[in-house]
């Protein structure tokens, strides 16, 4: 399938303070096109054209949003409907991020949209992180049982854990990730049900804290919605209390985790680790990657056949404050960046 267009409009300049009238240029994703100067100095003119979707019944008004790497936003507009909207702004060279949201009554159902990434650099040119015409806001799926808003004890060797059903939903995935004292991964797993009820595959370990998350899917594949992510530690039934924590050494300082900011995952029959979501101002973010890149190697150290496991374990081996390379696909294409790990907060 041929990847869609977008629409960027460019405005010719006039004088300092006057744009000429707008001319559309379809552009394919993967171009890097010369933005024109804006009126402000040291700014270019950028305008996207864009749409927004809902997976179900739609919820407008939403809020578009341009906003900066740290999440500032720096221009806004309110979308009333379907139909398509224009958003144009000067902007300074950075990495920019688009996104909508729904309004604060109608957080609880849907989703801010996913987000669009690009970046300008000093002399104006462009690159597209996965630009679509489309922002789409999928529905929030509740979580039950363990308790999500807690930090649950669970003592069932096999916990089930359940969520509301989702509308139009006929079947449902379930990932998991496991993690040791140490925030080691140890286990990972992840399978489907077309009831709103799943028990774990595997025995659950003991003293492990473990983080699940349930997404919904149509008839067609299509993801309709997906929960946040809820956590329970496995205890054993014989335990009637925690264990004494073991005392710490004053004087030996705490062991930093090293902190990429991917949320990583695995598709099925596809290599490597496809880099589900990115955390904003993150070193993954800094370095250019984006949702939907797979990751394919980290310090020089092959992650084709690698599960998230022993990604996680890889990572958390490495040092901090050290430029690392990083090789990941972007669009079918092999990049190596060099990424700075920070200490986990």
């Amino acid at each position: 399938m041929k990847s869609p267009l977008l629409l960027l409009l460019f405005c010719l300049l006039l004088s300092p303070s006057v744009h000429a009238q707008q001319t559309a240029i379809a552009v394919d994703y993967n171009a890097n096109p010369q933005l024109l100067p804006g009126q402000s100095t040291n700014t270019f003119a950028f305008v996207y054209t864009g749409h927004i979707a809902f997976t179900q019944e739609p919820e407008f008004p939403v809020t578009v949003t341009i906003a900066d790497f740290k999440r500032q936003p720096v221009f806004q507009t309110a979308v009333a409907d379907e139909q398509p909207f224009i958003l144009s702004a000067d902007l300074p060279p950075g990495g920019y991020w688009i996104t909508s949201a729904v309004a604060a009554d109608k957080a609880a159902l849907y989703w801010e949209s996913q987000s669009l990434s690009f970046f300008i650099n000093e002399s104006g040119k462009i690159t597209l992180h996965d630009i679509s015409p489309t922002l789409t806001h999928t529905r929030k799926i509740v979580l039950l049982r363990p308790d999500p808003l807690t930090l649950s004890s669970v003592t069932e060797k096999r916990p089930q854990l359940t969520w509301q059903s989702l509308p139009g939903a006929v079947k449902y995935h379930v990932e998991w990730l496991a993690e040791d004292s140490e925030n080691i991964a140890s286990s990972r797993g992840n399978g489907e049900t077309s009831s709103t009820k799943f028990k774990l595959t595997e025995d659950a370990l003991p003293h492990n804290q473990y983080r699940w998350s349930v997404i919904a899917l149509g008839k067609n594949g299509e993801e309709l919605g997906h929960s946040p992510t809820a956590t329970f530690v496995a205890t054993s039934e014989k335990e009637d209390s925690p264990a004494e924590p073991e005392a710490k050494d004053p004087k030996k300082p705490a062991p930093q985790t090293p902190y990429l900011g991917v949320r990583p995952t695995q598709i099925s029959g596809k290599p490597g680790i496809f880099v589900r979501e990115v955390g904003a101002n993150s070193p993954a973010a800094q370095a250019g990657i984006v949702p939907g890149d797979i990751l394919i190697g980290l310090n020089r150290q092959p992650l084709i056949n690698s599960s998230v496991s022993e990604f996680v374990n890889l990572l958390r081996s490495l040092p901090l404050q050290t430029p690392i390379p990083i090789e990941f696909l972007h669009n079918g294409r092999s990049q190596t960046v060099q990424v700075t790990l920070q200490p986990k907060n």
